[in-house]
């Protein structure tokens, strides 16, 4: 028996609408171990196991039956009859055809939606993917410009630092005070460089110890009449080193001498601290 002849009886054989001869000669083709048909079988055997639990038990309508006898004894002369083997085999035929499309287009159904539901899966997926990736670069970017926008304003600082201290030691009425270190640390020195034409003034501190966080140094300016005014709080490194730049509104004839004295972070308006630094003008 050739594989199209077999294929042909495998949905019969699975319902029983072959005959004898028929099932042994599919049974001996089956034996020899065709993949094809056997797997064709597999198939079958599954759909029709499926389908028999599906459908709900029915009773023939008696009167169906007395009818359709009726009609046969009737048309007995005209109608060729039919064998067992052939009606049986109509009968079978028809409902296996209904049974194979239902089940055909239940599977399709089926696998159609879950094809569409796992390619729209996947999509969001990809989808949430891309956003991460774009969260995470604007993250990235956002870092990046912030820390552009901070190194450019410090550069802009010490730029116009150092164009101050350029005008301050090229101009002709330069004044220097210099201011030496106390009993507590006579090792720090400070130098103070006035410019009396635009009354700007620039100090320089060196080996101060570095103080805790909720420390800072102050400088002050006492005038000859012991009057003590603040000009300016500054930190130094982990070197000592620190630097204090600005205006004053007043001419340093006036002023006696310049100390620096360690206050809480933020200054004080009248000093309480002791002197680290200190200077007399002549």
């Amino acid at each position: 028996m050739m594989c199209q002849q077999a294929s042909e009886l495998i949905p019969l054989y699975v319902v029983g609408g072959l005959s004898d001869n028929e099932a042994r000669q599919l049974q001996s083709h089956l034996a020899t171990g065709c993949p094809g048909c056997n797997a064709m079988l597999t198939e079958f055997t599954t759909v029709g196991a499926t389908l028999a639990l599906m459908l709900p038990p029915a009773q023939p309508n008696p009167d169906v039956h007395a009818s359709l006898m009726a009609r046969i004894a009737r048309h007995k002369d005209s109608v060729e009859p039919r064998t067992p083997g052939l009606l049986r085999r109509w009968y079978a035929m028809s409902g296996l055809a209904a049974a194979i499309v239902l089940a055909a287009t239940l599977i399709a159904v089926s696998s159609y939606w879950h094809l569409l539901i796992t390619q729209k899966n996947q999509q969001l997926a990809a989808m949430q993917d891309r956003l991460d990736a774009v969260k995470s670069n604007v993250n990235s970017l956002t870092a990046k410009y912030q820390a552009a926008v901070q190194t450019t304003a410090l550069l802009q600082l010490q730029i116009k630092q150092s164009e101050m201290t350029r005008k301050m030691f090229m101009a002709k009425q330069l004044q220097v005070v210099a201011l030496a270190g106390k009993p507590v640390d006579k090792h720090a020195v400070g130098r103070i460089f006035y410019n009396a034409k635009t009354h700007m003034w620039q100090f320089c501190a060196m080996g101060l110890k570095p103080l805790p966080p909720t420390k800072t140094y102050e400088l002050w300016f006492i005038t000859k009449d012991h009057t003590k005014k603040a000009a300016g709080t500054f930190n130094v490194d982990a070197s000592g080193d620190g630097m204090l730049t600005a205006a004053v509104g007043q001419n340093m004839d006036q002023v006696s001498a310049v100390a620096v004295t360690d206050e809480p972070a933020g200054g004080v308006a009248v000093p309480t601290g002791s002197i680290q630094l200190i200077g007399t003008l002549q």
